[in-house]
């Protein structure tokens, strides 16, 4: 009864970002005017990657991203032929944030409380966390990765013998600095901690 009231609960914030959507929801007040910056970008990939990149780097002001978020959008768009199919799609995507987030604070302070799966719900308020879902902008996606990321971090704490987490904690970790770069300094961080507690070895590998 709680699994079912919890999962209710999710699923009518999930039906407010999509209420968002469907209203052109613009809170934060810059995603939509980014989001009709960059579409041209995932426009041309899907056409084509060559001429998709060379738009890219001839332009000074996009590299400060990296062009795999358009890639990506690129080739779903190419696949559905439908940009509305696709921000659809990473609507959903972005709504596994928050509950990630949730597994972060359940591990981190290792407590079943219904408190802390309901403060998780705070990211649906966010207008970042919003606009970057309807507007189809890469924010969600690399803070999803970098959760994931720090979830397996947090697991390496209790299961250090078990090798597996370090490797899903540095790959969620490589696909967040494919969409954002400045994640990169989480990177040095793991990799200390890394090598305080795996043998020479392992941590090589």
């Amino acid at each position: 009864m709680v699994l079912k009231k919890k999962l209710t609960i999710y699923l009518i914030f999930v039906l407010s970002v999509f209420l968002g959507f469907y209203f052109s929801e613009n809170a934060s007040g810059g995603a939509k005017i980014d989001y009709k910056y960059l579409l041209p970008f995932i426009k041309r990939f899907s056409i084509d990657f060559e001429s998709g990149l060379e738009l890219f780097t001839s332009n000074r002001a996009s590299l400060i991203h990296s062009p795999a978020f358009y890639i990506i959008n690129g080739f779903f768009l190419k696949i559905t032929g439908d940009i509305f199919l696709v921000k659809i799609f990473y609507i959903l995507v972005s709504c596994f944030l928050p509950y990630v987030f949730y597994l972060i604070l359940k591990k981190k302070y290792k407590i079943e409380n219904d408190y802390i799966f309901y403060f998780s719900l705070i990211i649906f308020f966010s207008p970042y966390f919003r606009g970057s879902a309807i507007w189809l902008l890469g924010d969600n996606l690399s803070l999803l990765f970098l959760s994931l990321s720090i979830l397996f971090f947090l697991k390496t704490n209790d299961e250090k013998d078990k090798i597996s987490n370090y490797y899903f904690c540095f790959i969620f970790l490589i696909l967040c600095f494919y969409i954002r770069y400045y994640y990169c300094l989480f990177g040095i961080y793991f990799l200390f901690h890394f090598y305080k507690n795996l043998k020479s070895y392992d941590f090589f590998k």
